[in-house]
């Protein structure tokens, strides 16, 4: 018995996080090493400032890769990105990336463009998620309609830079 509650205690208990890569964003820079075997696809990515990668190939025996039947999309404008600390971990982010995380945004109501809401017509605004620091009101998607007032529970999400409002169920053990 003391076995048992030993193991579930082992499997009830929180693991630590992973270390920390960074914590700060000059702690991190922007690299094109995509890894010890290559890749046919070029590549942009952080990393923690003076991380030798390419120490770890020495010791991998690599085949070759046949980069004719691979298409890639074009490399990513190194200029258009910065090496930023994000959640402890080194993430290349667009500079012109209206959020890190989702606490950079925060849901707003807004009317869908051309609605007129009566009584009859709509209900409930759009849910629709804008950078905490935006100074201009937020977009409404021209998909947008008008909803019942049982709008499901939204949240924001910080997507590739961009602010985002995202549903999710309440009831799920994950948000």
């Amino acid at each position: 018995m003391t076995l048992l509650a030993f193991a579930l205690s082992l499997v009830l208990t929180d693991l630590p996080p992973p270390p920390a890569e960074c914590r700060r964003d000059n702690e991190c820079e922007l690299t094109t090493f995509v890894g010890c075997c290559g890749s046919c696809c070029p590549g942009l990515r952080a990393a923690p400032r003076g991380k030798d990668e390419r120490s770890a190939c020495k010791t991998m025996n690599c085949s070759s890769v046949d980069c004719a039947t691979i298409t890639c999309k074009a490399a990513p404008d190194a200029t258009l990105f910065i090496a930023a600390c994000v959640d402890r971990r080194c993430e290349a982010i667009r500079k012109d990336a209206e959020c890190r995380v989702a606490e950079d945004c925060t849901l707003v109501d807004a009317a869908p463009p051309g609605a007129s809401c009566t009584k009859d017509t709509c209900c409930c605004p759009v849910k629709v998620a804008n950078a905490r620091t935006a100074q201009a009101p937020a977009s409404v998607p021209a998909s947008a309609r008008c909803s019942r007032c049982d709008v499901p529970p939204t949240r924001t999400a910080c997507l590739e830079g961009r602010c985002q409002a995202v549903t999710f169920n309440p009831n799920s053990k994950k948000r």
